[in-house]
Parts: structure tokens; sequence; C-alpha cells
């Protein structure tokens, strides 16, 4: 390699988690040793089963592992991008590759040769030690971390709205990303340069490149596809929401279809993502306000992998205790990009969904649940001793006819689906049919019948979800609040302990007994009850396992259970911040 590459290469191996931990001098011995390295899209770097001879260092660019097995099957186990190394392995074992590697985009690497880095140790025999604590070390990351995204650095817009809203969007999403290094790129940028080439120096001088692509299969889209890590499908509700010339293009086609795909839809009033989304198959979405800069500070957490999650459990009347806590969240500017919730959880995460007068939702679930007459809905218990026709009425007046990919902010419930004996998330659809799902406490109300098979409240398998957002957002940072589980008021009353009941004699006694729908919501309530807080990165645990499950009367002393809940970890964060107590919180959880 000449003498010119050698600063760019030094400050790459600096940032590499392998090399950096390797001292200075044996870095400026190693640099000299590296091979630059090309390769294009679609083509294969490593195949498994193949000898290991090499590892790379990815100068700019994106590779993908995955492995294919006997019933020809491939599954991706990851991404590498710009600054990360494969094939590592190689250096210290002489065993075979165990994953095939191939290039998403047109990616330029370092390629070190087992052979290279031999002569090294042999002049070196102690490194030996230093790159095994290396890759030891990398591997327990990696296993006691989360799995977190790697920002893309370049992504290829395509889009066909008005020049207003695209450069009011654009503009709006460099400055959300002002903490990186970032360059908006127009064709007309370029010049008359060599495109590729002057693409590849600004990928090396930039954290993050914007490509305008446009809306046609074009030499200059192609370019930017060749070049994106991520595409960003940029519509308008005014404009058509079939896919633009370059969607259906043969090779952009094919060369999207490789890629993780983002759709951003600016509206005017009236969302319109369930039309954008339909033949399409993105990785996430966004639905933008013209003019709200917050919804595109949202999207640029997402495709950053810094969104703020809140998982919200099951707990029956107990799920009040949700409102006293993001009352709190609220007042204290502790803002959140997803809601998502179990049974109790995805009601008050759909309510406040659809509505963004948190105050006046609660309300309204607070007046619902004091003036409701179960005792109406009673029926034969054929299927369930509710018909489930009160419940669905109140659902309908306090959600409406919100469709969940139409939200400003991602929502997804959970229940349980009795076919397939595992659970269900709903994402897509009403948020009426995903709310009614995860409620239908079996037994109590009727089940939900779907196409994905029969479902019942998802408090069976999960009531507090958030192994589900950990493995839809990996990078997020998770809130739990569980107001699920722990000992809870029921007592056998007035059963004996022979275990026999006479259903008339008791009813006409009108005495205490643990009632069928008390012992199936405390069934529900116990699913998975997790063991460990450390799964979410704040756990919140309100006290109010001693309230009933079917009595919402005492709602104001249960909100406030959960105000004070909220407000004991606020006090907790600040007396934890290293000195700065108030300022510091603010900027660690307040709005972004």
């Amino acid at each position: 390699m000449g003498d010119a590459g050698y600063p760019e290469l030094l400050k790459a191996l600096h940032a590499s988690d392998f090399f950096s931990a390797l001292p200075e001098d044996v870095l400026q011995d190693l640099a000299p040793r590296f091979e630059p390295h090309a390769i294009t899209s679609g083509e294969r770097l490593m195949s498994r089963g193949e000898p290991g001879d090499s590892l790379y260092l990815v100068r700019h660019g994106r590779l993908r592992t995955s492995i294919t097995d006997d019933r020809d099957i491939t599954t991706t186990l990851g991404e590498i991008g710009k600054g990360e190394v494969v094939g590592e392995m190689a250096l210290l074992t002489d065993q075979n590759r165990t994953a095939d590697v191939d290039a998403l985009r047109d990616s330029s690497l370092y390629r070190l040769s087992a052979e290279a880095f031999a002569d090294l140790l042999a002049a070196q025999p102690e490194l030996i030690r230093t790159c095994a604590t290396v890759i030891v070390d990398r591997y327990k990351k990696s296993f006691d971390a989360p799995a977190r995204d790697t920002l893309p650095a370049t992504i290829a817009v395509i889009s066909d709205v008005q020049s207003e809203t695209y450069d009011w969007f654009i503009d709006t999403l460099a400055e959300a990303f002002a903490d990186y290094d970032l360059v908006r790129v127009r064709e007309s940028d370029l010049g008359d340069d060599d495109h590729a080439a002057r693409l590849l120096d600004l990928e090396a001088t930039n954290d993050i490149v914007l490509l305008n692509a446009g809306a046609h299969p074009t030499p200059w889209a192609q370019q930017c596809l060749r070049h994106a890590d991520r595409v960003l499908v940029l519509g308008e509700t005014n404009r058509s929401s079939a896919p633009m010339p370059i969607e259906v293009d043969e090779w952009a086609r094919d060369r999207i279809s490789h890629l993780d795909t983002i759709i951003a839809v600016v509206h005017h009033g009236i969302p319109n993502m369930t039309g954008w989304m339909r033949g399409r198959t993105p990785q996430t979405h966004q639905n933008i306000r013209f003019g709200n800069d917050e919804d595109v500070h949202r999207l640029s957490r997402r495709i950053a992998g810094t969104e703020r999650v809140l998982v919200l459990s099951g707990g029956g009347a107990r799920g009040l205790a949700h409102f006293g806590v993001l009352q709190v969240f609220a007042e204290h500017g502790i803002d959140y990009d997803v809601i998502c919730g179990t049974s109790a959880g995805s009601l008050v995460a759909g309510a406040v969904s659809v509505n963004e007068d948190a105050a006046q939702i609660m309300d309204d679930i607070v007046d619902w649940l004091r003036t409701v007459k179960w005792k109406r809905d009673t029926t034969l218990p054929i299927v369930a001793m509710q018909s489930g026709q009160l419940l669905a009425d109140g659902l309908t007046t306090l959600l409406g006819g919100e469709v969940i990919e139409n939200l400003d902010r991602h929502y997804f419930a959970v229940s349980t689906n009795l076919t397939t004996g595992g659970t269900h998330v709903h994402d897509r659809g009403p948020i009426l049919d995903a709310v009614r799902a995860s409620i239908a406490v079996p037994g109590v109300f009727p089940p939900v019948n779907s196409p994905a098979g029969v479902l019942v409240d998802g408090g069976v398998v999960d009531n507090l979800p958030v192994a589900e957002a950990r493995r839809r957002y990996p990078s997020a940072e998770v809130i739990a609040i569980d107001v699920g589980g722990g000992e809870s008021g029921l007592s056998g009353g007035e059963l004996g302990s022979d275990g026999i009941v006479h259903g008339a004699k008791a009813l006409l006694a009108k005495g205490d007994y643990p009632t069928l729908p008390r012992v199936l919501v405390r069934l529900t309530e116990l699913g998975r009850e997790p063991n460990d807080p450390s799964i979410a990165d704040v756990y919140i645990r309100p006290e109010v396992s001693h309230y009933p499950l079917l009595d919402g009367s005492r709602d104001t002393e249960i909100i406030g259970k959960g105000r004070e809940a909220a407000l004991a970890w606020i006090e907790s964060s600040r007396e934890s911040a290293t000195g700065h107590g108030e300022p510091e919180f603010a900027g660690r959880w307040g709005r972004r």
C-alpha cells in the first residue's frame, strides 16, 4: 500500500474495535502490510468451508454474513459496515470459514493476509496473547449486550415529492444528524468528476451520505443504489402511492430487495401509510406531518437505531397505573418513539397513540370502567362468560377506526395464538382489532378468530413483551412498566380445603370466593413474569399488586401509584448522576 494511504488506514485501525487495543508501534508496523481490496455489489467475498487466509477491514461499504443449510435455506447472521472487521479468526486458527460473506453494495476494503500477519507475530510473538484477548472481549460483548445496528454511512433517497417538501425534509433530517459528519449529494453537485471515485471520497470523510437518487432508473440512480447501505423511499400523500419507475426497474428492484428499506410519507393532515406500504416490504416506516420537525427527528433515531421504546404490561384494572407513569414522563419531558403492550398495557398504549390528549383519553377510560355494567353482558358460558359486546362497544368509542401503520409513533400489541401456541404481534391493521385480541381473557371474553389463528389475551404467554421489543428494535432504549405479577389480593375466602364448590349454593350465599373471572385474569397476568429487571434499560414497577384486578373503582389511587413509581425512578436517576443532577437528567432523558 502506498504511503499516501497510511493516514486514512491508521485512522481506520484506531477506530476499529478489533485493532484499536493494539499498541501504537504495532499499528504503525501493521499498516504497510494491508492491501486495498475492492468488491462490487452482489460479489462474494468469502465462502463457507473455504480456508481462512485473510481478514478484511471495511473502509466503506456493507457486507452481509449468512449460512445456507442442507435444505438450501439461507439465514442472515448479520451485517458488517464501515470500520468493522470480518474474517479475524483466520489469523489465529487454521479453521475454514464458517459463513458466507457477500457485498451488499460496492465496497472498499483493506485486506490483511494470514501470511503477513504471521510474519508480524513471528517478530513479536507476545502479540498472540493481545490479539486473543481482543477477540475474546469482542465475543463476550456480543453476548453481554443486545445487538447494536451500525449506522449506515450512505442512504439513497428515492423520491417523487414536491421540491418544497424534499428540501424541508432533507434539511430537517440533516439537522437531526447534527452530531454526525453529513453530506447531501445531488448528481449536479459532482459535475464532470468521476462519480464513483467522488462518492468513495465523500464516504471516507463523512459519517452519513444522503444521495438524491430521484424517481427514475437513470445511470445516476443506479450509481446511488450501488453505493447505498439503505434505501429511503420518500413519498407524499398528494402524490400517487404506486411504485415509482425506479422501483419497478428490474435491476433496481433486485438491488433494493437486498437492502434495508425505510418508507417515510409526508402528509398534510391525513396519513396514508397503508397505501404506500402496499406492494412494498420496508423494514420500518414513519409518517411525517409536513412542517413537524419532531417526526423527522423520530425517523433519524429510527435510522440510527437510537429509538426509545415504552413497554406496558398487562394487569387488569391495575393498568391504570400506566397513566400515572405517562403523566410524570410528560411533565418531565421524557418522550418516546415506540409504545407497545400486552392486555391492559395494549389498551393504554393504543389509547394514547390515537389521542394526543392523554389526560382526556385517561378520563374516558376511567369513566368507561366506572360505568360499564359487565353483568348485562353475561351469556351462557359456552365460549366465554361475556358475549364481548360491551367490550367491543367500549373499545370502538375509545379507539375509533385508526390504523396502526398510520400512527405518528410505532405501536404494537401482543396476543396469544392458541392455534400455534405462541405469541401473535399486531403491528398492522385496525388498532381496535389488536387491542380486542390482546385483552381477550380466556373464559371471560370470547377469543378472536383471525387468519393467523384463534387469539386470546397476550398475558397468557407474555405479560411484559420486552423480548419482542428487543427483537424489533435491537439497539433501542427500552423502558418497561410492569403492573402485573407479584402477589395479589386474591384469597380463598370461603373456599373449602377439599376443593369442592357447588356453584348454585355459593351464588345464593353470596359468599367470598375466588370467582372464575378473577382466577382467569390472574392467570393471564402471570404469563412469563420477568425475573430479571435487567431485561430492560429501565424497569419501573408501581406498587399495585394489592389492588383487585377487576375493580376500577379505585382509579385515583392506582394512577397515583404509577406517579409515585415514576417520580421515584426520576429521583433515583438524578441522585446517580455524576454531580450534575437535573441538567444531566434532562440531557439524558429529556426530549431529543
